[in-house]
């Protein structure tokens, strides 16, 4: 697919950088000609470097404790909106005028965008629609079904609307997250998909890590590896930590990567009490098992890859939400996929074909299928070369989502 002309100039807005828009920073950098400029919160620093692109953060105050705790999502996007509004006013006087904005439809800083860039095409990235999918109610401990929750997600989806509202295309990335939404705005939504640079996520039977302890750990060892951004129990890391002692005690040579920070992404602070993560983590010290269970901090995505190739089973163990990027990063690494079966899954992955999936939540299904996968390399074989060739068909990024995602940006 050919990709379409370039815009002058763009502006991308999201708390942290780069956000969703990674890759189509690197794109029109190296096309050049283009001026890109990226607007952030100050309370998120910026943690890598992308050439061609000018970053401005803007600042907002904490909402005081008369604000209803439904609110306070919606007052933090209101105070993003006011100080974007207010930057770009600052960058217009200096002469930036983008052709086409980008923002993320969550968070709010697109609000009064086009008070100050009326001509502008305003492209919304448009994630979830809260309090459908199943999330809610999906488990009894870590995402009960109460009333708060689902009072709480109808205010979230005010923002929804209202971003719906002055949107000139709105973006979202699998048909499952598409249906989440109603169905005024869900005929609006396009399904473009961030894309995974297949090129460079590839199988190597050569890879090798080297722990903090000194080991070195090689594709062909019995590795079993589980990445989020964070985690937290929406991620599923509780199912994962009680899961993986059984799996080690009948696999003796087998090792573990957990890869991620223990702070929330997602779920609710923890607001001085001991995480989740940290209580299940000093449980877990108790067993021999441990000494074989290495967490590793957020790794940048050239030590992700090597993770990923050297997975002998790559765990997503995530309640009903969003699919993030680490499995079919994995999938087209060459990993054999372990996957909570749940809609977000299914919308992407086949059992049996292009992963192995377990009932979610179930500590003791996904530690009989993590054993499965260390058991028959070689029988499931077939599965990590589907998963590969899927996400190459369905998900590359150069050939099929970031054409797709620039022609919707420019018509």
């Amino acid at each position: 697919m050919a990709l379409p002309a370039k815009p002058k100039s763009i502006l991308y807005l999201e708390p942290g950088f780069p956000g969703q828009y990674r890759h189509l920073i690197q794109h029109f950098a190296a096309l050049g000609g283009v001026r890109q400029i990226f607007l952030h919160d100050a309370a998120q620093p910026i943690t890598e470097t992308l050439s061609g692109i000018e970053t401005y953060a803007y600042q907002i105050a904490p909402h005081g404790s008369g604000c209803h705790r439904y609110a306070q999502n919606f007052n933090t996007s209101v105070q993003r909106a006011d100080a974007v509004r207010d930057l770009a006013l600052h960058l217009k006087a200096s002469g930036f005028v983008p052709e086409v904005v980008c923002a993320h439809g969550g968070f709010g800083e697109g609000l009064f965008i086009k008070r100050v860039f009326p001509d502008a095409r305003l492209v919304v990235f448009m994630e979830y629609y809260y309090g459908t999918g199943d999330l809610i109610g999906s488990d009894p401990r870590y995402a009960p079904e109460t009333r708060a929750q689902r009072e709480s997600a109808q205010i979230r989806n005010a923002l929804v609307w209202l971003t719906h509202e002055i949107a000139d295309v709105a973006i979202t990335p699998t048909p499952w997250q598409r249906d989440l939404h109603p169905p005024d705005i869900r005929r609006r939504l396009r399904v473009i998909h961030d894309g995974i640079d297949t090129d460079w996520y590839t199988p190597d039977a050569e890879a090798s890590f080297v722990l903090p302890n000194g080991d070195v750990l090689q594709a062909g060892d019995p590795i079993v590896t589980f990445v989020a951004r964070s985690l937290e129990p929406l991620r599923g890391v509780h199912t994962v930590l009680h899961a993986l002692p059984r799996v080690l005690r009948t696999h003796p040579h087998a090792q573990a990567l957990i890869v991620g920070r223990d702070q929330p992404l997602y779920g609710p602070s923890h607001a001085g009490r001991e995480s989740h993560f940290a209580r299940l983590w000093r449980v877990l010290q108790t067993q021999p098992e441990a000494r074989r269970i290495h967490h590793l901090p957020w790794l940048n995505h050239q030590a992700l890859r090597t993770i990923y190739r050297l997975s002998a089973a790559h765990i997503y163990a995530s309640l009903p939400f969003v699919l993030s990027w680490s499995p079919l990063e994995a999938m087209a690494s060459g990993a054999l996929l372990v996957a909570a079966d749940t809609a977000p899954v299914r919308d992407v992955m086949t059992h049996g074909r292009t992963a192995v999936l377990f009932r979610a939540g179930d500590a003791t299904a996904l530690a009989a299928t993590v054993h499965q996968a260390l058991s028959q390399p070689e029988t499931l074989r077939p599965i990590r070369l589907a998963a590969r060739e899927q996400v190459r068909h369905q998900y590359d990024l150069r050939r099929q989502c970031l054409p797709r995602l620039i022609a919707a940006m420019l018509c």
